[in-house]
């Protein structure tokens, strides 16, 4: 039989993702209630893997999201021109894609978003952090990592995007009337 302190951090581990995650209201004032994720990684493990997470917290949040894998950049780039002014879309991009036969990278990716007018949501899911925070310098709203964090720590981050981008509307709005 395993530990008893192996037992306890099992079962932690496993309260911890299935404490509740959030409330809906953020994701919804920020046009997120119905949107298209795009997981953008050549290892299928990993994307299959990462899908499994997004779909597991859109259902804890009650969300309708759709979601799209790629293991390239080559095989999503013909997507962006019916992406860049779409606010409900979240992407979600590896560094390095060669090992699907790509040749360009995340970085390569994210440098083409910021040349237009991405409103969405871009997620760097590198495991390297100093490509991390190249992505965030590049325009990267996001950077969590591989494998990416626990629901808990997920909605989390996902949430102060959101809320972020729902303060940004309400101060470009005005002041009430």
């Amino acid at each position: 039989p395993a530990p008893p302190d192996a037992d306890a951090a099992a079962a932690a581990a496993a309260a911890d993702d299935q404490s509740p995650l959030a409330d809906v209201h953020s994701i919804s004032a920020a046009g997120f209630a119905h949107c298209d994720v795009y997981i953008i990684e050549d290892s299928d493990l990993i994307r299959k893997t990462s899908v499994a997470k997004f779909a597991k917290l859109a259902a804890a949040w009650a969300v309708a999201w759709t979601f799209h894998e790629y293991p390239t950049v080559e095989s999503f780039v013909h997507l962006l021109p019916a992406l860049v002014d779409r606010p409900d879309v979240i992407l979600c991009v590896d560094e390095n894609l060669h090992s699907a036969g790509g040749s360009l990278t995340g970085t390569d990716l994210i440098r083409r978003l910021a040349k237009l007018p991405f409103s969405g949501c871009l997620i760097s899911a590198s495991g390297d952090p100093s490509v991390a925070q190249l992505h965030i310098d590049l325009g990267a709203n996001l950077a969590l990592g591989k494998p990416l964090p626990t629901l808990p720590k997920l909605a989390d981050r996902l949430l102060g995007f959101f809320s972020k981008r729902e303060l940004e509307a309400t101060v470009a709005a005005g002041p009430l009337p």
